[in-house]
This record gives C-alpha cells, structure tokens and sequence, in this order.
C-alpha cells in the first residue's frame, strides 16, 4: 500500500501520485506494521520515511519538512518514557545545549516539542557518514595530521559550548560525527544530553537534580579523574575526554582499560598512561607530550582551555611535520613566540613553556632510543 502524506488516503502501489492533493506517494506495506511511525506526519509538520537508528531511549529517522521540503533527522523518545521527567529534561537539554552553541561542529538542533498525545521529540540537521567510533572500528590507522584535523574541529565547537558555560562531560569517539558535506568531511559534535549548563542542575524526580550525588553520568574511559570521582567539572574536563579520543584515534585503544567500573578509575588516579610511541613508533613524543598534558590527574596541570590544547597540538604537529616551522620554532626568542601566538587571541607564554619542555624531552627521547 502507498499513502499520500498530506491527505492520509491510501492507494495500490500502482498509484505514483495522489489524486487530491498531486504528492508523490510513501509506501507504508510491511514497514507500518514494523514501526507505525514510518509514513505518519508529526505534529503535522514532519513526514517520517524510514528508521535509521535505535537506542535506550529513543529512535531516530529520517524525516521531511513537509513545508520546507528539508530532510531532517527525528529523534523521538521511546513512548515508555513519555512520563519519565529525567528523560524528558535530557531531551530538552540536549536541544538547549546545542541551539546555544550554533557552531559549523556542533549538529544542528531545529526544533524540540512535547505533542498533545506525549511524544516527545528532537529535530536535528541529517547527517550522513560514519561516527568516529566506526571509523575506529575499522583498524582505520590514523595519521598525526588527520587526528589533528578531526580533534581541531571537535575543540572548536566545545570551545564555543564552553563560552555559553555549558560543559559537554561526555565527549567521546561516538559522540564525534565525521560528516559528508559536498566531498569534504566535517566534524559535528552530538549528543548534550548531559551537559553541565552553567550553575544550572537538571532535574529528575528524586532530588532535583539529573546528577546526584552517588550517581556519575558519562561513559568511564573519557570520563576525567574529577568526574569519575563526582567532584566538579569544568572545561578542563573536556580538555582531558577529547585527549583520551586523540590518543584512541593514534594507538588504536584508549590509555586506561578494565573490566569494572571502580578498577577504571583507580587507574585514572594512580596510573600513568603508556607512551603513545611505545605502542606506535611513529608518533613522535613530542605530540605524546601534549596529549599526555592533557591527561593530567589534576585540572591545573591540563590545559585551561579548550582552545589552548588545541593550539598546543596544532603547533607540535606542525613542529614534527614541518621541518622548517620546526627550526623557526626552536630558533625563535621566547618575546618573538609570545607575540606570534598572541596574535591568535591565547595566553602565549603557558604554550610557548609547555611546548619548549616538550620539544627537549622529546629530544633527550630519541637521544635514548638511538643509544639504546
């Protein structure tokens, strides 16, 4: 069977179009009967076409807005948890969070509702491609300056949440959408669901918040030393979870892994990581370095930026792939290097330090690996 979307006749297969109305008709036989979403119009405005995903809380699909002709993706909650006001905040978070951001790296959210008959629902932008968690999957061997490229992006659209005072605490490689875009592929950061908003605290039906005391929202191997242990949060936090990403995204498995949720975090505060170049040669210990600052037991020894790491890391991939930025980096005074960064709007001499201590271990490194 065939339905149009506007007037909701049905026809035989046969039919292309609908006779009333002129639209081009949505086949609904075997489908409606799987999922009786596919070929409805919500809340008279999106016409559903088919499931692209499924999880805990919700389903997604691909949608049209009928007025707009714009496909979209609708995630609509699982109607078990229709009454559930900790879901529902998390919905309407993860839409608050993302409409205040509006960056180019952060998906697009177009529209939240709760509909007279309780659904509740997310319009984002569709996107088409892969996750970086499937591109990990795929023993995709990262190259320095792709991982770079990825993590730039994903630091900018954090870095901009971060300035409307929302903290992601949830960053991790599927949360990170690597997005086809007319042949290039652009980063889009998901999923706010969790995310800190300023002094704001979510609500649920015990105690008025969404995360109470005794009980950690995030996924264990990002999640920072402080958050592990309940403490506070801020960017730093995210500086740590998008360090735990590059280093996945260069080894091929994340620096801190257990069976039990307590072993994970005695080893995020008692552990050191191993050196990415013992597991990976070709990874120069000077991009180690920085990661390994990220990944800091303490906030104040990360960086205090989203954008300071970023930095930080765009100018040590440079130093290890440019031979002549290199030299000019090392030959440079430290006034000359503090101007240079200045320019781009960052505290200079904190990076330009950082950088300096990091180029002279990385040396006394392969001194020790050419000896050996």
């Amino acid at each position: 069977m065939k339905q149009c979307p506007k007037c909701k006749q049905k026809f035989e297969l046969g039919t292309v179009f609908c006779p009333s109305d002129g639209d081009r008709l949505i086949k609904i036989q075997g489908v409606a009967k799987e999922d009786p979403l596919i070929g409805e119009v919500v809340d008279n405005k999106y016409l559903v076409e088919c499931k692209v995903a499924k999880g805990g809380t919700a389903s997604v699909y691909r949608a049209k807005h009928i007025q707009l002709d714009l496909s979209v993706a609708l995630k609509v909650m699982h109607s078990h948890l229709a009454t559930d006001k900790t879901a529902i905040e998390r919905f309407r978070r993860e839409a608050f969070a993302a409409m205040h951001i509006r960056h180019p790296n952060a998906i697009a959210i177009l529209d939240f509702s709760i509909c007279s008959d309780g659904m509740v629902y997310v319009v984002t932008e569709f996107l088409s491609g892969v996750s970086l968690r499937e591109r990990i999957l795929q023993n995709y061997v990262f190259s320095i300056a792709e991982a770079n490229e990825i993590i730039q992006q994903a630091c900018a659209a954090v870095f901009v949440a971060h300035k409307r005072g929302i903290i992601h605490r949830d960053l991790k490689p599927d949360n990170i959408f690597l997005h086809k875009d007319q042949g290039q592929e652009v980063v889009k950061v998901l999923d706010f669901g969790i995310a800190k908003l300023g002094d704001e605290q979510p609500i649920n039906d015990f105690s008025g918040r969404l995360t109470r005391h005794g009980y950690v929202l995030g996924t264990p191997h990002y999640m920072a030393p402080e958050q592990c242990q309940d403490k506070e949060v801020d960017a730093r936090t995210d500086v740590y979870a998008l360090g735990i990403v590059l280093y996945e995204m260069l080894t091929g498995r994340v620096p801190f892994n257990a069976k039990t949720y307590s072993a994970i975090v005695y080893q995020k505060v008692k552990e050191t990581p191993p050196p990415m170049y013992e597991i990976r040669s070709d990874i120069h210990p000077l991009v180690d370095g920085v990661v390994r600052r990220a990944l800091a037991k303490k906030p104040d020894d990360r960086p205090e930026s989203m954008m300071t790491f970023a930095r930080e890391l765009e100018l040590a991939v440079r130093a290890v792939t440019e031979d002549e930025f290199l030299n000019v980096f090392q030959n440079a005074s430290e006034n000359e290097l503090e101007a240079a960064i200045l320019l781009a709007g960052e505290p200079a001499r904190n990076i330009t330090g950082h950088l300096r201590n990091s180029i002279n271990t990385a040396s006394l490194i392969s001194s020790n690996k050419i000896k050996g």
